[in-house]
C-alpha cells in the first residue's frame, strides 16, 4: 500500500516551534535523506551533510555539540526508519536565564541590605543596654550610689540590670548602716568621755588619804582607798580599748572591794576563770557594769546574804563570761527594755555605763552575733552571759 503526504503538512507540525526557538528541525530517514525541513539550508531530498550529528543521533538521545556556537542536538525516533532532529542554539537557554539571574541578583542584594538593617537594629538593641549598664557601673564606682539602671525588657541584659540595681541598693543600705554604726560608736565614745571624772586629780588626792590612813594604822581605809586608786588608774589607760582578761578581772576585784565596804560585806563573790583565757584580749569595763548591775538590782534589795559567781571560759572560737547572782531576779521583758533603752545609764554608778551600753559596744565592735543574753527566775537568780570572740595579742579585730 502506498500513501502520499505533502511535505508541508509535516512542516506544519513543527514550524512554529522551530521559529520560536530559532532551531533547526528536520526529519531524516534511515539513509540520512532529509524528508522534511523548514530551513532553506537543509534541502528536502538531500542527504544530511553533518556526519557527526548523523553518527551520534543513532546512539544518543541528546547531546551538546561544541563549535563556534554551542548547540544542543535532540532527536526522537518517529518509527524505525524516521528520526526527528532538533538543533537548538545554546543561547536560547540563556535568553530566559538572564532576567531570572537579574531578578535573583536584585532579590539577593535586597536580602543582604535587609539583613544588614535588621542586624544593625538588633545589634543596637543589644549594645545600647550594655553601654547603659557599663556607664551605670562606672558611675557607681565613682561614688554615685543612687544610680539606677533601666529595666525595660525581659532579656538577659534586663536581668543583669535588675541584679545590679538590687546589689547597688543593698550596698547603699550596708554603707548607710556602717555610717550609722560609726556615728553611734562615736556617740558612745563621747558619752564615755563625758561620763569620766577627773581621775588624775582624784588619784592624787586618794594617795594622800591612803598615806594618812596608813600613818594612823587605819588598814580598812588603806585597803578601800587603794582599791579606788587602782580602779581609777585602770580607767585612765586610754591608749588602747583592749586589755587582757586578767587585767579586767583585777579592775573588777577592786570595784568589788569598794562595794563590799559600802554594803558592809552583804555578799560573797566566787571567781572561776579558766587559765586558758587569762592572756586573751577583751574590751575594757565589760564585766564591771554587769557586776554593778547585779549588786544594785539583785543583791541590794535582798533580805538575805547575797552571792555572785563569776566564771569565764573558752568554747570553740569564742569566749564566754557568766555573772550569776542569787538576787531578786528580773523579768525577761524588763531585761529587753534594759538592753534596748539607751537612757538606762544611771548617775550613781562608777562609769555611768549601763548594761545596754555594754551590749551595744560589743555588737559595734564585733558584730551582732556577740553580746549579752540573760536567764532569770524571779526571787531566785539572774545570770548574764557575755559572748566575745577570742582575740590574742597582736591580733587586730577591733
Amino acid at each position: 500500500m502506498l500513501m502520499t503526504i505533502e511535505e508541508e503538512k509535516i512542516q506544519s507540525i513543527y514550524r512554529e516551534l522551530a521559529n520560536n526557538m530559532s532551531a533547526e528541525i528536520f526529519v531524516v530517514d534511515k539513509d540520512n535523506v532529509i524528508i522534511s525541513s523548514v530551513e532553506d539550508s537543509i534541502k528536502v531530498g538531500n542527504v544530511y551533510s553533518d556526519n557527526d550529528i548523523i553518527r551520534r543521533i543513532k546512539d544518543e538521545r541528546y547531546f551538546l555539540q561544541k563549535g563556534k556556537e554551542n548547540k544542543i542536538v535532540y532527536n526522537k525516533m518517529i518509527n524505525n526508519t524516521w528520526c526527528l532532529v532538533s538543533i537548538v542554539p545554546f543561547t536560547y537557554l540563556h535568553t530566559d536565564a538572564e532576567p531570572i539571574m537579574r531578578n535573583f541578583i536584585y532579590v539577593g542584594l535586597f536580602g543582604i541590605a535587609f539583613g544588614i538593617v535588621i542586624t544593625a537594629i538588633v545589634s543596637y538593641s543589644i549594645i545600647l543596654p550594655i553601654n547603659r549598664t557599663i556607664i551605670g557601673i562606672k558611675e557607681f564606682e565613682t561614688g554615685h550610689m543612687d544610680i539606677t539602671l533601666k529595666e525595660d525588657g525581659n532579656d538577659e541584659i534586663t536581668i543583669l540590670a535588675k541584679q545590679f540595681n538590687r546589689m547597688a541598693k543593698e550596698i547603699s543600705s550596708l554603707l548607710e548602716n556602717i555610717r550609722k554604726a560609726e556615728r553611734q560608736k562615736r556617740k558612745l565614745e563621747i558619752q564615755a568621755l563625758q561620763a569620766q571624772i577627773n581621775p588624775h586629780f582624784l588619784a592624787n588626792t586618794l594617795n594622800t588619804i591612803s598615806f594618812i590612813a596608813r600613818m594612823k594604822n587605819e588598814n580598812s581605809i588603806v585597803t578601800l582607798v587603794n582599791a579606788i586608786i587602782d580602779l581609777l588608774r585602770g580607767s585612765m589607760k586610754n591608749d588602747d580599748n583592749l586589755q587582757t582578761v586578767s587585767d579586767e578581772i583585777e579592775l573588777l576585784k577592786n570595784y568589788i572591794t569598794i562595794q563590799e565596804y559600802r554594803l558592809m560585806s552583804k555578799f560573797d563573790v566566787n571567781f572561776k576563770i579558766d587559765s586558758s583565757i587569762e592572756n586573751k584580749l577583751m574590751p575594757k569595763f565589760i564585766l564591771q557594769p554587769i557586776v554593778e548591775n547585779a549588786i544594785i538590782h539583785g543583791i541590794e534589795p535582798l533580805n538575805r546574804r547575797g552571792l555572785i559567781e563569776i566564771s569565764g571560759y573558752q568554747k570553740k572560737r569564742n569566749m564566754f563570761f557568766e555573772i550569776t547572782d542569787n538576787g531578786v531576779g528580773i523579768a525577761q521583758t524588763e531585761f529587753s527594755k534594759i538592753l534596748n533603752d539607751k537612757k538606762n545609764e544611771e548617775k550613781g554608778r562608777f562609769t555611768g555605763i549601763g548594761v545596754g551600753n555594754v551590749n551595744r559596744r560589743i555588737k559595734l565592735l564585733f558584730g551582732n552575733q556577740y553580746g549579752l543574753q540573760m536567764k532569770s527566775e524571779e526571787n531566785e537568780y539572774t545570770t548574764l552571759i557575755i559572748k566575745l570572740p577570742i582575740i590574742k595579742r597582736g591580733e587586730k579585730n577591733v
